[in-house]
């Protein structure tokens, strides 16, 4: 029986075989991946909220959207390090 490797809880890394998609195709997907998502995480950063545009609404709306906006931003870079750490899952395999 295969033991599934593990980098980080919860994270399952796939194996590499021969029945099974290559590794360097794994690695490029991860890489195409995670590169789409520092982009994305370029874009939101750009997208943080101003007190300009929300003084209007109340006291402290301002601060709160910024709370929201960050913790969008922390959800991305949760995906980064996912990524990375099946790619070094995977890069610590043969073949």
């Amino acid at each position: 029986m295969t033991t599934v490797q593990h980098v980080q809880e919860n994270i399952t890394i796939p194996m590499v075989h021969l029945n099974g998609t290559s590794k360097k195709e794994l690695l490029e997907q991860l890489e195409n991946a995670y590169r789409a998502v520092v982009d994305a995480g370029r874009v939101l950063a750009r997208a943080t909220p101003h007190d300009r545009d929300y003084y209007v609404i109340g006291d402290d709306v301002g601060a709160k959207a910024r709370d929201e906006h960050y913790a969008r931003m922390r959800k991305l870079a949760d995906i980064e390090r996912d990524l990375e750490n099946i790619a070094i899952g995977i890069d610590q395999q043969g073949r």
